[in-house]
Formats: C-alpha cells, sequence, structure tokens
C-alpha cells in the first residue's frame, strides 16, 4: 500500500498537534467523569452510613434505656453484698466460745459478768465461786482451755477460803470464723 500525503509539512504538524490536543481532551473528560462518579459512590456510600450509624445509636439508647433499672439493680445488690461481705469479716461466733467457756467453769460457781472486747481481744469475768480450790481448778481448767491466754488473775481472790467474789481478765484466743453456708465469694 502506498500512502499519499497531499498535505504540506506545516499543516501535517498543526493537524498532529490538534490530535494529540483532542486526545488529551478526551482523556481529561473520562477521567473527570471517573471522578465524578467515584465521588458520587462516595457521597452516597457516606450517606448510607451516617443513616446506619443513627439508626445504631437510636437502638443503642433504646437498649441501654431499658436496661437501665436492671444496671441501676445489680450496682445496688453488689453494694449489698459488699457490706454484707464486710459485716462477715467482722463476724466471730461468740455463741460457740461461750460454750466451750461454759464447759470450763465449775459446777456451784456462778458467773456474773462476762466483757468481751473484740477490738482489744480482752476478756473480763466476774463471779462468786463457792471455795477457794473450786477457783483455782476453774483458773487451771480455763488456762488449759485454750479459751484465753495471759490470765491475769489477782491475789485478792484467794483471799477468803469460802464464797469468793473473784475477777480476771485475759487475753481471748479467737478461733478463725467458721464460714457461713451463706457466704458470698
Amino acid at each position: 500500500m502506498i500512502t499519499l500525503n497531499l498535505l504540506d509539512p506545516q499543516l501535517q504538524r498543526k493537524l498532529h498537534q490538534e490530535r494529540l490536543l483532542i486526545l488529551w481532551r478526551d482523556s481529561m473528560a473520562l477521567s473527570l467523569a471517573g471522578i465524578a462518579v467515584i465521588g458520587i459512590s462516595f457521597v452516597i456510600s457516606r450517606s448510607i452510613l451516617v443513616q446506619d450509624f443513627h439508626a445504631t445509636l437510636e437502638r443503642i439508647n433504646i437498649i441501654s434505656s431499658r436496661n437501665q433499672p436492671v444496671a441501676h439493680a445489680i450496682r445496688e445488690l453488689n453494694q449489698s453484698i459488699l457490706s454484707v461481705s464486710g459485716v462477715q469479716e467482722e463476724y466471730y461466733p461468740w455463741s460457740a466460745w461461750l460454750i466451750s467457756f461454759s464447759e470450763v467453769v465449775p459446777e456451784g460457781d456462778e458467773i456474773r459478768s462476762i466483757t468481751l472486747d473484740q477490738i482489744t481481744k480482752k476478756v473480763r469475768i466476774n463471779g462468786k465461786s463457792r471455795h477457794r480450790d473450786d477457783l483455782l481448778k476453774f483458773k487451771v481448767q480455763l488456762e488449759q482451755s485454750g479459751l484465753v491466754k495471759d490470765l491475769v488473775f489477782p491475789l485478792s481472790n484467794l483471799l477468803l477460803k469460802n464464797n469468793i467474789d473473784f475477777e480476771f481478765t485475759a487475753d481471748i484466743v479467737m478461733a478463725p470464723p467458721i464460714a457461713s453456708p451463706h457466704s458470698v465469694e
């Protein structure tokens, strides 16, 4: 095939430049159209996401407003459990200690008062014993029982032979508290 070119070279350059310009313009138009399509799709997806976000916030608010009384009740229950737990930690089974103590008291002797102080862990015992031997027996049994230690037994308790009003103090030996079957862990 033979190519005939009847146009002069200057006109050919000009036509070539116009073709390049048209090609460049068309490619720019296509690029702008593509960018416009992408931009529109971003705007549409953004509006969909904003609507979804608002719907989610509304659902969360509805759920939290429904659950607010339950959450408040749970907080109150937790606070009650903590306060009960604090009371249980301070609890000591005095009834078991007193039963063991009553088994040590000789028959015929009477205890008039027992002052138990859990903070200082001291006990003060006042009573009346029929005989000095019974009082000494009570003192020995109390020391050997393991209920008290460092027993302070004044000599004034031993001045009389019969019908002795006595008083003594001691440190309480506290066994570890017995765990309640209803204890909260």
